[in-house]
């Protein structure tokens, strides 16, 4: 999902170089269905605890940080956890 945000992002800065759009300025903005469901297949499984197992101790830009503070931790891995085996609807 959070490559979607990246995307969408460049978009907006490519086609729209003086600002972005004022309806749905930012489409990340928007909370994703299932942020745990790191490789978007519609349910959290083992691959999205290895994603972020992966990921643990990046700082910045991570697809995994799904509490938001920069940082893919442990708070991040329960997070994943404590959704394992939960369809994304």
């Amino acid at each position: 999902m959070r490559w979607k945000c990246i995307a969408a992002r460049a978009f907006i800065a490519l086609y729209f170089p003086g600002g972005i759009p004022p309806v749905n300025a930012d489409p990340c903005s928007l909370v994703p269905p299932c942020p745990a469901d790191l490789d978007d297949n519609g349910i959290i499984n083992v691959s999205d605890i290895l994603m972020a197992l992966g990921e643990f101790g990046c700082a910045g830009s991570c697809s995994a940080d799904l509490n938001g503070d920069g940082l893919v931790s442990v708070t991040d891995i329960l997070l994943v956890l404590s959704q394992f085996g939960q369809p994304c609807d």
